[in-house]
């Protein structure tokens, strides 16, 4: 082979003046002839070109060769007397990074990666992390991301790890995303995807501020009784069914005041990704909905700080950089209690008189992230949310009645402590890895009391009384590890461990009864123990689980996975494997069918009482004869945009669950470590159609969303045996949600809202013992009643509600004011059922009348921001 090179070094000045402008192909010809060697190719791999040759005099034969292959991705090898021409094998190789928001350096979860010209693609992880392999030279990947525009980035070797990608947000109100090859969809917010804060932005609109429960509930499945009091069931789950995760800690009860704001606050959120049913392999513990809420890292160029006031409540917000990383903190301290003392609530009937209410709520939210180097980057978050109620009715009496005094005393106080340290890494440009310890505690305690004094008639009084108390503490130590890989352009895996230990303190106590004695002999009847002295149990959970993306051919994709959970407690191990399967099939470039089938287990129980008005509730593990909670699910689905400005999902879905528990109607057990004994066992069944559409342009955005569902239960009565089956407490068979947005000039946004749910299932008071010849003015919300006997259906929820908001950007200050009101034409939307006191029944009639007791009829928000 060096022959043949000296030779065809003599040769080539020979043919180095040769200036005619010719193909490649002749100009490979002319030069495999010269040297008298045989030119061997294959017409499809020569690039189609043109061009003039230069001097080429003064270059190495192999310089000169090389000028004839190399710049057209060609190479050649000298064989014998053939010159053999071939086309370059591409060097392939893997792009990996971040992408940032360009402002904040925030990282952009579930934003979207594609290479141009293809199907191929890939989101953005929890950490904003992103890998795509089998790449080349002179490729170019497409970002996008909710309510950003595009960006385009050319792929170039040598520098394909630890990119970063920086978006630019757009403070328009059409909040679209960007397809390679397709024309721009509007994003329904159940799409199964991460979704940025900005998603929050139409809760301002029927709330005045980014309240994740508004927001939830006006999506199609999403159930809740009147403005989101009881919280919120996905497709039939119990609201203690849904797994809530706050950077990967669990979030006990997501909600202040009953449900009607959310746990953390909107301001506190950079992504928030939601699951109608079990999702993705890596979730489990429930066996219902998911929402998995990411806090937000912060400013990393600049400090900044917020300022709110609104009717609900008062906050305060700044962020950051801090170093290299950044952080962000916030807190807030609702106004209810002050409300409450100027404008009592019409919780009761008109004619009785306001009880002495006191309610209000706090939370803390922070988060630091910091770099260590390029590939390492710890984060830390904390939360602290608590409420506390009490509700103090005395009636006193003196004309023909028999009753001279009565007490009913309730107080509820809960609280939600979480802590996160993470720690995450890349190896390479095709593994990630992240390592959590997270710390979850939440408390309640339910203290009621009931007293009635009856005159009679001589020197001592009949005292009938009930006191109870419903107390928990669940405390969980957690540790987990996750890890992505990417194999190639058609599939990922993704698996991890997590483990947790989980430490019940839990009781009741309840006792009742009557008695005879001289006035002020009773003396203080009440009773209290403090949660550290309640029976403690311990269970462990451990769960292995894998998941593949995969993706075959251009129209088939979906998910493949796998979680193994196990809990260990009081010398029992329980075991399960719970399969989840996704399955999409690209009809067309604008429609898409998927497939979802799964299972869930839920070793942790929320046992609640059957009173509407305030429950009393205990978290239990699945110990003594508790079984635990599963569900079988299965979703059909279309997706479609077939115009550029409006999208549409259409679902079907079933669901069954097993191992349900509550209390007994008429529940009492005078031991702390006894509450198993009161519990009724039973599953369910739920299914329904869903449907959601929505239209955006620059200044309009139309939504609507219809769900039919029916959920029912089945619970045993003492003897084992199931019983009648019943309706979910918060079953809705009839639910449409639509809305209206408009944005009038650079500065104001309008917004209206229309909700319209069939009336829930309710039961009846039946008054006990303690209940009798109750006064008029009683509203029972605890302990006075049982409700328990056949359902019946409330009357229909409706709500029209509108709102305004303005922003104003002034150099670095934003101003944001946000107004309106719920509920414009003054409905009484009925929360629960009541049967009062008749004292002018006349003989033969009822002795007590039915009313449906209203939340308030019209529920004005207001709330202005300045950021600075």
């Amino acid at each position: 082979m060096m022959r043949s090179l000296l030779i065809l070094g003599c040769l080539l000045p020979g043919v180095a003046l040769w200036s005619q402008t010719a193909a490649l192909i002749e100009h490979l010809q002319t030069s495999a002839a010269k040297f008298s060697y045989r030119l061997v190719y294959s017409a499809k791999n020569v690039p189609d070109t043109s061009f003039q040759l230069g001097d080429y005099s003064r270059l190495s034969p192999k310089q000169q060769l090389d000028t004839l292959t190399r710049p057209f991705g060609l190479t050649y090898a000298l064989l014998g007397d053939q010159l053999v021409v071939t086309r370059r094998r591409p060097t392939r190789f893997s792009v990996s990074g971040y992408v940032e928001d360009y402002e904040t350096g925030e990282r952009l979860v579930g934003a979207t990666v594609t290479l141009e010209g293809s199907q191929r693609g890939t989101i953005t992880n929890g950490y904003g992390y992103f890998s795509l392999t089998a790449l080349q030279s002179g490729d170019r990947l497409l970002f996008s991301y909710v309510g950003y525009p595009g960006r385009a980035l050319d792929v170039v070797r040598g520098a394909s790890r630890n990119v970063v990608v920086k978006l630019r947000p757009s403070y328009e109100l059409s909040v679209v995303e960007v397809s390679a090859g397709k024309q721009a969809a509007a994003i329904l917010p159940n799409a199964e995807l991460p979704l940025p804060a900005q998603a929050l932005d139409d809760a301002e609109f029927r709330f005045g501020e980014r309240n994740i429960n508004t927001w939830l509930l006006q999506m199609a499945g999403v159930q809740s009784s009147p403005a989101g009091y009881g919280g919120y069931a996905f497709r039939g789950a119990d609201p203690n069914q849904n797994l809530v995760l706050v950077d990967d800690a669990t979030l006990y009860l997501p909600s202040h005041a009953a449900g009607l704001t959310s746990a953390v606050p909107g301001e506190a959120i950079r992504s928030i990704k939601v699951h109608k049913n079990g999702g993705h392999a890596r979730y489990g513990d429930r066996v219902g909905g998911v929402v998995d809420l990411r806090l937000k890292e912060g400013n990393r160029d600049r400090r900044s700080s917020t300022i709110s006031v609104g009717i609900a409540d008062v906050r305060a917000a700044t962020e950051g950089p801090l170093g290299k990383g950044s952080y962000f903190a916030t807190a807030r301290r609702g106004l209810t209690d002050f409300w409450l003392d100027v404008v009592r609530p019409s919780v009761r009937p008109e004619d009785s008189n306001i009880p002495n209410l006191d309610f209000v709520y706090s939370d803390f939210t922070g988060k630091i992230n910091y770099p260590l180097g390029d590939r390492h980057r710890i984060y830390a978050s904390v939360y602290f949310g608590k409420d506390d109620y009490e509700d103090f009715d005395e009636v006193f009496t003196t004309e023909n009645n028999s009753v001279d005094a009565f007490l009913d005393q309730s107080t509820r106080e809960w609280q939600n402590a979480l802590a996160t340290l993470r720690h995450s890494f890349t190896v390479g440009s095709r593994w990630f890895f992240a390592t959590t310890a997270t710390r979850s505690e939440f408390s309640y305690d339910a203290n009621d009391y009931f007293l009635l004094r009856e005159a009679l008639g001589t020197p001592v009084e009949r005292f009938t009384f009930a006191r109870s108390q419903f107390a928990t503490n669940v405390l969980d130590l957690g540790l987990k590890h996750d890890a992505e890989f990417a194999f190639n352009s058609k599939a990922s895996l993704e698996f991890g461990l997590d483990v947790v230990a989980h430490r019940f303190r839990v009781g009741t106590q309840t006792s009742s009864g009557n008695q005879l004695t001289s006035p002020d002999s009773l003396g203080d009847s009440q009773s209290y123990v403090a949660t550290g002295d309640l029976p403690q149990l311990q269970t462990y959970d451990a769960s292995l689980y894998a998941n593949m993306d995969w993706q075959l051919g251009s129209r088939w994709s979906g998910k493949l996975g796998a979680r193994l959970s196990s809990q260990l407690g009081e010398g029992q191990m329980l075991v399960a494997l719970l399969p989840r399967i996704n399955a999409s099939y690209q009809l067309d470039p604008r429609h898409k069918l998927s497939v979802d089938i799964g299972e869930s287990r839920q070793y942790l129980h929320s046992v609640s009482t059957l009173n509407p008005g305030l429950p009393r509730d205990i978290w239990v593990p699945s110990v003594g004869g508790l079984r635990a909670q599963e569900s079988r699910y299965a979703t059909i689905g279309l997706t479609g945009n077939p115009a550029a400005r409006w999208s549409y999902v259409a679902s079907a879905y079933v669901q069954r669950f097993s191992g349900l528990a509550r209390f007994s109607s008429n529940f009492a057990s005078l031991a702390l470590d006894q509450w198993v004994d009161q519990l009724r066992q039973g599953e369910g069944l739920s299914y329904g159609i869903e449907t959601e559409a929505e239209w955006r342009s620059a200044h309009w955005q139309v939504n609507a969303a219809y769900t039919y569902a029916k959920a029912t239960r089945t619970y045993a009565d003492a003897f084992g045996e199931l019983i009648q089956d019943e309706r979910f407490k918060l079953d809705r068979r009839h639910t449409l949600v639509t809305g209206v947005r408009r944005t009038v000039g650079d500065l104001w946004s309008l917004g209206l809202s229309f909700t319209y749910g069939s009336g829930l299932p309710a039961r009846l008071p039946v008054p006990n013992a303690l209940s009798q010849d109750l006064p008029s003015t009683n509203v029972p919300l605890t302990n006075s009643w049982n409700y328990s006997g056949p359902q019946f259906e409330l009357r229909n929820y409706q709500s029209l509600d509108l709102g305004v908001r303005r922003v104003q950007v002034v150099e670095r200050r934003t101003y944001r004011l946000v107004f309106g009101v719920q509920n414009l034409y003054l409905r009484k939307n009925p929360l629960f059922a009541n049967l009062q006191r008749r004292n002018d029944a006349a003989p033969g009639e009822a002795n007590y009348r039915f009313t449906q007791v209203s939340m308030l009829p019209l529920l004005p928000f207001l709330r202005y921001s300045i950021t600075f």
